[in-house]
């Protein structure tokens, strides 16, 4: 026999083939949907938005009566959020950028009780090696010293789109 494994997940882009506010209207649904869910099953373990923290940010300021409830999945790890801000494309911005934007997430996700952060597994890897691990730690100085990634709790290897084209970039 078999076992599989089914992780509920949404690959969420702000603004695509529609404007960012019909995105936008499509993703409060989709959260009071999921808080609904969660409230009434309790065997509803887990939802992951594919690491993202910005939906936080966009639902929020729509439905800001729902913030403890949020706050109280994500802490739970029923909704899982981060490592990143914004899913970005690596080839269209800087590696400075990529990391700032890993960071940012970070504390956000960190704010509102995340705490596992295993967003997109299976997708293309980015690597936080070499020259983004220095820019990393020169600008969060908790991230220096011996098993710093342990400390951001994130594995050698945090998923992120797009397609390797360097050796040590990405795998």
């Amino acid at each position: 026999m078999h076992r599989i494994i089914i992780v509920p997940e949404t690959h969420w882009d702000r603004a695509w083939y529609s404007p960012f506010q019909e995105f936008r209207i499509r993703l409060v649904k989709l959260f009071d949907r999921l808080l609904d869910m969660l409230d009434n099953q309790p065997e509803y373990k887990v939802f992951v938005f594919d690491g993202q923290t910005i939906v936080l940010e966009d639902y929020l300021e729509v439905r800001p009566e729902n913030e403890e409830r949020v706050r109280r999945y994500i802490e739970e790890g029923r909704i899982e959020v981060g490592p990143w801000y914004v899913l970005c494309d690596e080839f269209l911005v800087s590696g400075e950028a990529i990391v700032r934007n890993l960071l940012i997430g970070k504390h956000i996700a960190e704010d509102f009780g995340g705490r596992r952060f295993c967003a997109n597994l299976g997708l293309t890897r980015l690597c936080l090696c070499g020259e983004w691990a220095t820019r990393a730690r020169s600008w969060d100085p908790s991230l220096s010293g011996r098993g710093w990634m342990e400390r951001v709790r994130c594995w050698p290897c945090i998923s992120c789109r797009g397609t390797a084209t360097r050796p040590g970039s990405a795998i």
